[in-house]
């Protein structure tokens, strides 16, 4: 450990900060908000603990994170302060964690010969259960589609997994609520009428109800048959690393109390976020201990994004509530990050939310004001009030943000300073079209499916068109004609449209020669019509007439392999100016093809052509991350993507209500009893917005200096938008700045661009 660092480092922290640094012992909560410190107080605590008088070894110390951004970030703050002993710390996050005992205790889980399962096996594995269900079963269907309810119920199956909810847990939930149903605003008449009494029973409201629950009900008992079918699959998915772990504990005291007794002191960073399996996890190392565990969380209520129900927030009252007469709570209320104008437009948004621990903790009067305290911002100095814009447009609305980041540069603003934050990747394509166009850097992920794209769909045609052929000679004929256009076999299209004439004559003649195969097929007809692109067609018709041969001889990866070099499609992207992110996608298909390949050894092209069909069918996408690597470019984020990162200059762009309150995924989930988390508002009207605006919160607070919020007052069509409902939150309309672009500037900015 660095015995000069650390000191120095400890100097440095606030009143609050050192009280959870020095916290050593028994259970610990500390309610850091955005630019707080926390991954400097969680570091320091580590070091603390091994520099403290209870002469803790690295590996007795467990810290716990959200993502593996968050371990890799933790790793490199520890090696700061405690040089190499921080490879001893042990920093997983909850999956690897799980991994790490299953590897080490391989003998008691036996799952040597597990594979993980794919969504399209998931997919089979659901319709399968579908198909086999009994005459009367509430999701049984005799028409239509049969398969409708496979996707949530694969939804319901990965929550009951990830909250650690157990069937008869729901069931009780289920009987208990609609026990509760009559007492209930909305199930009984509050006034007379002419068939009615007033407290008179609204029956059709509660037989609807009632129907879902059945339905709820229902879908939740198949979880065992899904296992099972799992099981005989010989397949798991990462979510059941957790589950075996959490049983495994439950099961064999042993093995409970042997990581007990390794890890003295646990740390959790994110605690908001923790899911109920997570939670129980959490519970069942500490639970030796029973009131005091040296158990330390730091997370913020404020700040949970990743929501179900209510049951976040309840996860952080239940720790309270279990260690309620030994627990230390710790508020560190001083950001070092933002401006206090910046700050106080995040608090006028989230103060709107009632699940908050200041409303459901009342008896422990918590502040959780945010104060700016870095000394840059202080008296107010270098401050820029944060601004609300409303655009004309959204093409006006894109066009500003590019004139504007165009105009920090030329100022000499460093372009890694500067970020656009968005609801949906799909907001910001335009931008990025057209900062490509002026030569504006910049960097983002985004996840991308390769099935879409047109190399893919190229490949895949190559195989449709051999299928095609072996179930019936020459019936592949307009594959192979589309397929013919691609770039990397070099035909000319004026080629292709002399050769279309020539096999069209050829077929009204009822000549042999009135089929794109054998033209192509043909050496000595290709090479005296006198074609500018004779080698390349000749090429293609051996090659066409070889991959045919071998498709059924060849290991499916070995034939991909030898269409896409023999094709071209290798050299031809290698020199492609976006070679990269094109060998990226060739490689994730080809992964995807031996990965099928191991799964089953004997598949051939048309199986695979099923399962991607299948895939098709049911949106399932070979995903790939596209990465535009440019660290000195602006950053591009979405504003779940946005959490643990800081920007100067920050633009929050298409605040609308589509992208905001109304993007709440399917209205066509199982319905789940908020008696199952004692949520007690009417969650389906409530949570949801509540999330949502503590993602607004998130990307308010990612902004140190400059803060722009945007949104269109109309789409490109003149169709009016509605503006979110945070927007109203943190500006009245009086106090917006509307911007106008005039129609010749706007045109010159955006000329040639595909979207217009």
């Amino acid at each position: 450990m660095n015995e000069e660092l650390f000191p120095g480092r400890y100097a440095e922290l606030n009143t609050q900060q050192r009280s959870a640094v020095d916290a050593i012992y028994g259970p610990v909560m500390v309610i850091a908000g955005p630019g707080t410190g926390k991954t400097e107080v969680l570091s320091m605590r580590i070091a603390n603990l091994l520099q403290s008088d209870a002469q803790v070894q690295p590996n007795e110390i467990l810290c716990l994170t959200y993502t593996d951004e968050a371990t890799n970030a933790m790793r490199k703050r520890l090696l700061q302060i405690i040089g190499t002993a921080a490879h001893r710390v042990n920093i997983y996050t909850f999956h690897a964690f799980c991994n790490n005992v299953i590897q080490n205790n391989s003998s008691y889980f036996s799952i040597r010969s597990l594979q993980p399962i794919t969504d399209l096996e998931r997919t089979e594995l659901l319709y399968s259960i579908l198909e086999e269900l009994p005459s009367g079963h509430p999701l049984r269907k005799l028409s239509g589609n049969i398969y409708y309810d496979a996707g949530r119920l694969n939804r319901l199956f990965e929550l009951m997994k990830r909250e650690n909810l157990m069937y008869e847990e729901i069931t009780k939930a289920i009987d208990l609520y609609i026990q509760e149903l009559p007492q209930r605003d909305g199930y009984t008449y509050k006034n007379n009428g002419k068939n009615w009494k007033k407290g008179d029973k609204r029956q059709d409201k509660l037989d609807e109800e009632i129907k879902k629950m059945t339905l709820t009900n229902a879908a939740a008992a198949l979880f065992d048959v899904y296992e099972s079918k799992m099981q005989e699959l010989g397949r798991y998915d990462f979510t059941d690393m957790i589950v075996w772990v959490l049983d495994a504990f439950k099961k064999n005291s042993a093995l409970l109390q042997s990581y007990q007794e390794r890890y003295q002191f646990i740390l959790v960073d994110e605690f908001q976020d923790t899911n109920g399996s997570q939670n129980e996890l959490l519970h069942l190392l500490t639970s030796f201990w029973e009131d005091e565990p040296n158990i330390f969380v730091v997370g913020d209520d404020d700040q949970s994004i990743y929501e179900f129900q209510g049951a976040r927030i309840h996860n952080i009252i239940d720790f309270y509530k279990r260690y309620k007469n030994t627990i230390q709570i710790i508020v560190l209320p001083q950001n070092y990050r933002s401006s206090q104008a910046i700050l106080d437009k995040a608090m006028q948004a989230i103060q709107n939310n009632r699940q908050r621990l200041i409303y459901q903790l009342q008896d422990l009067r918590l502040d959780k004001n945010i104060t700016a305290a870095s000394l840059r911002f202080k008296d107010g100095n270098n401050a820029v009030k944060p601004v609300v814009t409303e655009y004309v447009n959204v093409l006006q609305e894109e066009a500003d943000i590019v004139l504007q980041i165009e105009k920090l540069r030329s100022d000499g603003i460093a372009l890694h300073d500067i970020a656009v934050l968005y609801a949906q990747h799909k907001q910001a394509d335009n931008i990025m079209a057209l900062m490509e166009r002026k030569g504006i850097p910049y960097h983002v992920k985004k996840p991308v499916n390769i099935l879409d794209l047109p190399l893919i769909q190229q490949i895949i045609g190559i195989l449709r068109y051999m299928v095609e052929e072996q179930k019936q000679a020459l019936s592949g004929e307009p594959v192979l004609f589309e397929a013919m256009h691609a770039p990397y076999f070099e035909i000319a299209p004026t080629d292709i449209a002399l050769l279309s004439l020539y096999i069209q004559q050829n077929r009204q003649k009822d000549k042999g020669l009135g089929y794109w195969k054998l033209v192509l097929t043909n050496k000595l007809l290709i090479e005296s019509l006198n074609l500018n692109s004779s080698k390349a067609l000749i090429r293609l018709g051996k090659n066409m007439e070889e991959w045919q041969r071998v498709q059924v001889s060849l290991p499916l990866p070995m034939l991909i392999e030898k269409i896409v070099y023999e094709s071209g499609i290798v050299n031809y992207l290698l020199n492609n100016k976006d070679r990269v992110w094109n060998m990226q996608v060739l490689n994730t298909f080809f992964e995807f093809v031996k990965d099928c390949h191991t799964r089953n050894a004997r598949i051939k092209p048309a199986e695979l052509l099923r399962m991607l069909d299948r895939m098709d069918d049911e949106k399932i996408s070979l995903p790939a991350q596209k990465v535009v690597q440019n660290e000195n470019g602006v950053h591009f984020y979405s504003t779940h993507g946005a959490k643990g990162n800081e920007f100067e200059y920050v633009f929050l762009i298409g605040c609308n209500k589509k992208y905001w309150e109304n993007n709440k995924g399917s209205t066509s989930e199982f319905k789940l009893p908020d008696t199952l988390t004692n949520t007690e508002e009417d969650v389906e009207k409530t949570y949801k917005t509540e999330v949502a605006r503590r993602l607004f919160f998130v990307a308010l607070t990612r902004a140190k200096k400059f803060l722009q919020v945007s949104y269109a007052a109309s789409d490109n069509e003149g169709k009016s938008l509605e503006t979110s409902v945070f927007i109203d939150e943190i500006c009245p309309r009086e106090e917006r700045f509307r911007y106008s672009l005039r129609q010749k500037k706007l045109s010159n900015i955006l000329n040639g661009l595909w979207f217009l």
